[in-house]
């Protein structure tokens, strides 16, 4: 069925009306976001989120792999203690919510989404022929 059947088929549960009804709650919920941050700068700040998580899992696993002690494992994850203690703090004490938590979809849905939407951007370059051939990277 198409969208066309589905929005004029009489039998469907969810008529045109509550399709047009639900697109519009979107968009109010977008548009509520959108007075948090616009797009580009939400997406700055989740780039800049990501570079700084990333630097330090790097910092981690390039400490640990040199580690020759329980002492020094211990050092080489106080940084990162310190730099996740707020998001940690936030998450105890319930003052720090995330999107997937307030739409009340559990972490595996959330990874399930995300691995689906890296297979579709994967495929969109390999049907442009931009794919890597080494699966290496």
């Amino acid at each position: 069925m198409n969208y066309t059947d589905f929005c004029t088929t009489t039998s469907v549960i969810f008529p045109a009306t509550a399709i047009d009804g639900a697109r519009a709650r979107l968009n109010q919920l977008r548009n509520r976001i959108n007075t948090v941050a616009e797009p580009l700068s939400r997406e700055g700040t989740m780039s800049d989120a990501l570079v700084v998580l990333m630097t330090s899992y790097a910092e981690l696993v390039t400490a640990l792999a040199t580690a020759t002690d329980l002492k020094s494992v211990g050092a080489a994850v106080k940084h990162q203690a310190a730099l996740v203690k707020p998001i940690m703090d936030g998450i105890a004490d319930v003052t720090l919510r995330f999107p997937f938590q307030s739409k009340q979809v559990d972490a595996a849905a959330v990874i399930a989404e995300f691995i689906d939407l890296n297979k579709g951007v994967s495929a969109a370059f390999e049907q442009e022929g931009l794919a890597s051939v080494n699966l290496d990277n």
